[in-house]
């Protein structure tokens, strides 16, 4: 916030300059309460997101306090299924077919799966739809689902806090209006490298000239057909081919 404070300072005392500063205070104050409003929304869903995690940890700590067992549960399997290498399976491959009706060791639950042992098998994961379900295997399921959801809230919190941090930084170094063309993957004469950068990547290639009195640069982005070349002079967007 106090770094918005101090834009808006200066935008307001400077005299004319560079284009940006010759915005009318309405705009500018527009344009940061709207930037306010999506900080705002960010600081929430982070609140909400705490709450919910702190909750859920609590759940699994109560879980496992009762005695969930963690290393062998007998049942059996109620239908014909696959015993796969891994949990997910599209990083898995099958390791054989496991008739109805026989008997299986869990020990785990991971992504809808339980690690399960099988008399001439190697331990792999079947589907927890496949087995005679008991209290210990529902104990068992509950905490991997609530470690599951643990896991997603999280990596939404981490997208949430390095989206905001990622504002801050863009609005440390450049204007609320060249932070929202950023943030839109605008690119615009006069535009900085750095800002191209932050807008579109890093390019395919980059060709360039130097001479005595200047630095010239081309910026290629995409490939053929949908190929679009960028030039810079001294650091500066010149030219837009698309």
């Amino acid at each position: 916030m106090r770094i918005l404070f101090i834009c808006i300072a200066v935008a307001v005392t400077l005299s004319p300059g560079p284009s940006w500063a010759q915005d009318s205070t309405a705009t500018w104050q527009a344009r940061i309460d709207s930037l306010n409003v999506v900080r705002q929304t960010i600081e929430k869903d982070l609140q909400q997101i705490d709450t919910a995690l702190s909750e859920l940890l609590a759940k699994i700590g109560r879980a496992k306090l009762e005695g969930i067992p963690s290393v062998r549960i007998e049942t059996k399997l109620i239908s014909v299924r696959r015993l796969w290498s891994a949990p997910i399976l599209s990083d898995a491959y099958s390791i054989g077919e496991i008739p109805a009706g026989e008997t299986v060791v869990i020990t785990d639950y991971v992504n809808g799966y339980f690690e399960a042992k099988i008399k001439g098998f190697k331990i792999g994961y079947i589907s927890w739809k496949a087995v005679q379900m008991n209290p210990q295997l529902e104990a068992l399921k509950q905490v991997g689902d609530e470690e599951t959801r643990i896991k997603k809230i999280q990596f939404e919190q981490d997208r949430i806090a390095s989206k905001q941090a990622r504002q801050d930084s863009l609005l440390s170094k450049y204007t609320p209006d060249e932070v929202e063309k950023i943030n839109n993957k605008e690119v615009w004469i006069d535009m900085t490298v750095d800002q191209l950068i932050e807008s579109w990547g890093s390019p395919s290639d980059i060709n360039s000239t130097e001479t005595a009195t200047s630095y010239t640069s081309q910026w290629i982005y995409g490939e053929v057909p949908n190929v679009k070349y960028l030039y810079f002079v001294n650091g500066r967007l010149t030219v837009i081919q698309k």
